[in-house]
């Protein structure tokens, strides 16, 4: 795994003008709201904007339905960009149901951004599974664990190695994203990268396999998953991995 990023958590974080960030049409946005006292969040797709009027998304779906909104209802809008997580505090200035439906979001006054760099990572303790498909053999899968986590990887602890540096598997696991307390399964193709033994003596019992991971090809929503498990670690303080 890479050397992780110098940045605080504590550091207060930049400010931008949504205009200057030049966002695409097109890109994920993640709208957060505030109902009944709980989080729940959603992906919407960015239509366009009019610096100082306003910020025209697609409304979220649901099982084949839009997400019923509010005018004025306050939001929190994420954008996740490459390693970079943009935020800002908007409401629903007005709904539209034709000829698609969509939503007009107050333009925002500033924009703060957090680099999320690659190799920053938060420790877990996620149960996981990992495949692996040894040449000329059926894919075996073994019962693992996962310690800590980022958007470009992870480390991964087994009872039995899970193959050699270079080695491709498959790995797949599941966490509770803080807004709604929704379940994400991610399925990942990935990388090993290095490969640790269990420690030795009497002292060391129970210990196990460490593998170094890369993910390779992750789908833009699996990113935008693992960047929010990450900076929901950052702003809520919890300590990085090393």
């Amino acid at each position: 795994m890479p050397e992780e990023s110098k940045q605080s958590p504590s550091e207060t974080p930049p400010t931008y003008d949504l205009a200057a960030i030049n966002l695409q049409i097109g890109s994920r946005l993640q709208l957060v709201t505030e109902r009944t006292n709980a989080r729940q969040s959603y992906f919407a797709t960015l239509i366009g904007y009019l610096a100082g009027e306003a910020v025209l998304v697609r409304t979220p779906m649901e099982r084949g339905l839009s997400i019923p909104f509010q005018e004025g209802e306050p939001l929190t809008v994420r954008v996740f960009s490459g390693v970079q997580v943009f935020s800002f505090a908007t409401f629903v200035d007005r709904i539209s149901v034709s000829p698609f439906p969509c939503l007009y979001l107050k333009f925002p006054q500033a924009v703060s951004g957090t680099t999320l760099r690659k190799a920053m990572r938060v420790k877990v303790d996620l149960r996981a599974h990992a495949t692996r498909s040894p040449t000329g053999e059926s894919p075996q899968t073994e019962a693992v664990s996962l310690t800590n986590l980022s958007v470009a990887g992870g480390l991964i602890e087994s009872e039995m190695p899970l193959g050699a540096m270079g080695d491709k598997i498959e790995v797949s696991f599941a966490f509770v994203v803080q807004s709604g307390d929704r379940e994400v399964q991610i399925k990942a193709q990935a990388v090993i990268r290095n490969v640790k033994p269990p420690k030795t003596g009497p002292s060391q019992q129970g210990s196990r396999y460490v593998h170094g991971v890369e993910f390779v090809d992750l789908g833009p929503t699996d990113q935008a998953m693992l960047q929010n498990l990450v900076f929901e670690a950052v702003v809520a303080g919890r300590q990085l991995a090393v």
